[in-house]
């Protein structure tokens, strides 16, 4: 892997917009277990106090580029087992 390929494995990408507390608690769980880091961006905690929270959701999920289909296939679960 030469040097721009190592740089775009480590960019940040959307996974998913979570809509509450919950939702991105468990989420992150499941990501840890997999040990997939992920970062936060959280509308709820925004200098603005939340007001783009209904609009946008309560986080998006940001994982690294290289961990993005491992991520998947732990969202894809997680929505399964929520949605059953």
């Amino acid at each position: 892997m030469n040097d721009r390929e190592r740089e775009k494995s480590r960019r940040l990408v959307d996974l998913c917009t979570v809509e509450n507390a919950v939702e991105l608690q468990v989420l992150e769980g499941l990501l840890a277990d997999q040990e997939i880091p992920c970062e936060l961006m959280t509308w709820h905690s925004s200098p603005l106090d939340g007001i783009f929270e209904a609009s946008r959701g309560h986080a998006t999920v940001k994982v690294y580029a290289a961990d993005l289909e491992r991520a998947k296939l732990v969202l894809a679960d997680f929505k399964s087992q929520s949605d059953g």
